[in-house]
């Protein structure tokens, strides 16, 4: 930028200044380069008219600087007729976008034009947007949910009559609808069920007290609400990769199951291993488990997605490939919603076994098998319980190292937990030097 008075140059800081404020302040602005003034809302669809020149910056990125920086390199395009500076903080991720943008009244030919730019420029176009409407249309449908309404399922089963009645309830509500993930384990969905802690004798008569409980607890806490939530929480965190995740459509469900026979659990735990299903499971909800709820949810939403992504096969698995799955469910719960919410399993572990832990994982990355390799992820103390081979490690040992060399990696690189979905296990590994 060039000035020909010092007062120029004072004005145009300020404007940066004001931008800078308005963007942290409300999450979005709109403004004209030529006169410094910033957009009223408007009956039109907003996006990138130059999708290649899109900056996004990190959480913790200088925006003053980094405004200043953009509109240097971008004046030209930003002063166009038709083009405004545009930010954005996605409230997910807390990164921000700095655009040119432009806009087109029409809803539909808002979308040619963004689909065309985007084929145009080589970057996708996530989605457009009327400020005077306060509404997104995204261009493309990621991952759509088809959520099992099991708190209405659970409330029928504590009034049913008898243990006829709660069976045929148990089957069509709560097993119908995960059918397609019953047939990965045998067929029998009350087989399965049971194996995972479910069935209708839960909610017998000497179990409806208890039963009752703990759904009235999960409801006061809007467990259900929130769950969902967390589902649209990361499908917007993988917007903009919409068309690199060949996964169309989730089945989820907030299960109750009984976890009292299996050890070192804080009452909660998940599944979302194949995709297409996942499940949030709780046993005796607390306020330490309701307080991870989305972050226990967005954990097996990402090995969802991560397993669309790259798929694998869990019977010739390594330990490194199982072991970065874990780290990046958790460190994408943890970028969604902080550290202070990622779970037990790597937040209790013990560190003065980290060293230990650290060198027996490095040297068995490579390890395959199904049973042995749950040895290293799950610790000696769950490996026993499962009848599983002890690797030697503490409990959660997987977990908690995984984390940390996902963790590693995203320093190094300055990658986001999005963007490392798409990176392989190996690369993630040796990028992170952390077992070096």
């Amino acid at each position: 930028m060039e000035f020909k008075t010092q007062l120029e140059k004072l004005y145009f800081e300020r404007y940066v200044l004001d931008v800078a404020i308005a963007t942290l302040e409300q999450g979005m602005t709109a403004s004209k380069l030529d006169t410094y003034q910033f957009l009223s809302p408007v009956d039109a669809w907003g996006f990138p008219k130059y999708p290649g020149r899109t900056v996004i910056l990190p959480p913790d990125a200088d925006l003053l600087e980094e405004l200043g920086k953009f509109i240097e390199a971008n004046e030209t395009y930003l002063s166009e007729p038709d083009c405004w500076l545009g930010t954005w903080i996605n409230p997910h991720t807390g990164h921000c976008y700095l655009d040119i943008t432009t806009s087109c009244k029409d809803l539909e030919e808002a979308r040619k034009m963004a689909l065309d730019l985007s084929a145009k420029e080589g970057r996708r176009i996530v989605a457009i947007y009327n400020s005077k409407l306060d509404q997104t249309v995204y261009l493309e449908k990621i991952m759509k949910f088809q959520i099992v309404d099991t708190e209405r399922a659970y409330r029928q089963l504590l009034t049913a009559p008898d243990a006829a009645v709660r069976e045929t309830i148990f089957r069509e509500e709560l097993i119908a609808p995960f059918s397609g993930l019953v047939q990965f384990f045998g067929g029998d969905g009350m087989a399965a069920f049971a194996g995972w802690g479910m069935s209708p004798d839960q909610f017998a008569a000497d179990k409806q007290e208890q039963m009752a409980a703990i759904i009235e607890t999960l409801a006061a806490h809007d467990a259900w609400n929130k769950a969902a939530q967390a589902l649209e929480d990361g499908r917007a965190a993988f917007a903009r990769h919409a068309n690199r995740i060949p996964l169309d459509s989730i089945v989820f469900g907030l299960y109750v199951a009984d976890m009292s026979s299996v050890p070192l659990q804080r009452g909660y735990t998940g599944f979302g291993g194949i995709p297409g299903w996942i499940m949030t499971v709780y046993g005796v909800p607390d306020e330490y488990n309701l307080y991870r709820i989305k972050a226990a949810t967005a954990h097996e939403l990402h090995h969802n997605v991560r397993g669309s992504v790259l798929p694998g096969n869990m019977m010739t698995a390594t330990v490194g490939e199982y072991m970065i799955g874990e780290g990046l469910a958790e460190s994408f719960a943890a970028e969604l919603y902080g550290e202070d919410r990622i779970g037990f399993w790597v937040a209790d572990f013990d560190e003065s076994r980290l060293e230990e832990a650290r060198q027996v994982i490095g040297g068995a990355l490579n390890v395959t098998g199904f049973n042995a390799i749950r040895g290293y992820i799950f610790g000696d103390i769950l490996a026993e319980h499962m009848g599983l081979p002890k690797a030697g490690v503490p409990a959660f040992a997987g977990y908690a190292i995984g984390y940390r060399v996902v963790q590693a990696y995203l320093k190094r690189t300055g990658k986001d937990v999005v963007e490392a979905t798409f990176v392989s296990p190996l690369d993630i590994i040796a990028e992170s030097e952390f077992f070096d």
